[in-house]
């Protein structure tokens, strides 16, 4: 009678050791699936100009823009530079299919890359790929080189030059001005070696506001 009743006191514990196992089962899911499913997020790498240049490099003749309205068929050019330096960076960035780490990055670049002149007049805008060669520009050239380097990466982004009377200029996409946030009209300050992409941008001045449409 003894040896039944350890038998029986054994099938007994078998089913609760099995709950115990699903249950450790069930927590173990339950701390892996935030990692599984959590969005891998990305900062780009921003090259040199030794890491992006192709070697020789050159403007190939390319022409200063003397009014504003020329603008979006500069940046739209079939230009061999600037489609080898859009490859470039966007291969030395690391992004990937991340968009947004893409879109930060080339900003970066521009930024961290091409000196800031301050000067408010000129009688005309460098064409992109020589403020690239150069590496400076005022406010209306880094804008410009700017939107040649998204719309060589990505044509479909909505761009618009925006300039005052006063000499003043921004560039705005048509994106998100955060990774979270959903798409709206983002200005990206030129005037500001130290901004960062979706930061607040100085406002311009002056009193009346021209918007030059690139890609809508």
């Amino acid at each position: 009678m003894g040896e039944e009743h350890s038998e029986d006191k054994g099938r007994g514990a078998g089913p609760f050791l099995v709950l115990i196992a699903i249950l450790a089962f069930v927590v173990i899911i339950m701390l892996i699936t935030p990692n599984l499913t959590k969005v891998i997020t990305k900062d780009p790498r921003i090259p040199t100009y030794d890491d992006i240049l192709p070697h020789g490099a050159a403007t190939g003749g390319a022409v200063n823009i003397a009014d504003p309205k020329f603008i979006p068929a500069v940046v739209k050019e079939n230009n061999p530079l600037m489609v080898q330096v859009v490859e470039n960076i966007e291969s030395y960035m690391g992004c990937g299919d991340d968009h947004f780490c893409a879109t930060q990055g080339f900003y970066s670049f521009m930024n961290m890359r091409i000196d800031l002149v301050v000067a408010r007049t000129s009688n005309y805008i460098q064409h992109p790929s020589k403020t690239m060669l150069i590496r400076e520009g005022r406010d209306a050239d880094r804008a410009v080189l700017l939107a040649a380097l998204y719309y060589n990466f990505d044509p479909s982004i909505k761009q618009r030059i925006l300039y005052t009377e006063k000499d003043e200029y921004a560039l705005e996409i048509w994106y998100r001005a955060n990774r979270d946030e959903e798409e709206q009209w983002v200005m990206l300050n030129v005037d500001c070696e130290v901004c960062k992409y979706g930061g607040e941008g100085t406002p311009l001045q002056g009193e009346r506001i021209t918007y030059v449409d690139i890609v809508s």
